[in-house]
């Protein structure tokens, strides 16, 4: 089976308050919410899509531990 691997592209992340230049690799999610009341499930939507960055040597990639970051996206005609 061949194995996939992503490109890494360079971007700019904060470090403190500079910026730093590495290579990195994205993943885009969609992301929901949920009410839940008296034990029954009342209401589960999609809130939408998100674009996360993370630096190529990373293999977590989670936002909350501070390992990724929640970029903007933009098409872009090529």
């Amino acid at each position: 089976m061949e194995k996939i691997i992503s490109k890494s592209y360079p971007n700019k992340i904060m470090n403190g308050t500079a910026y730093d230049q590495i290579n990195c690799l994205y993943e885009i999610s969609r992301y929901g919410a949920f009410c839940w009341i008296d034990g029954q499930l009342v209401k589960n939507v999609s809130g939408g899509f998100l674009i996360r960055a993370k630096p190529e040597h990373e293999n977590e990639g989670g936002i909350m531990s501070g390992v990724g970051a929640i970029v903007p996206w933009k098409f872009i005609k090529q």
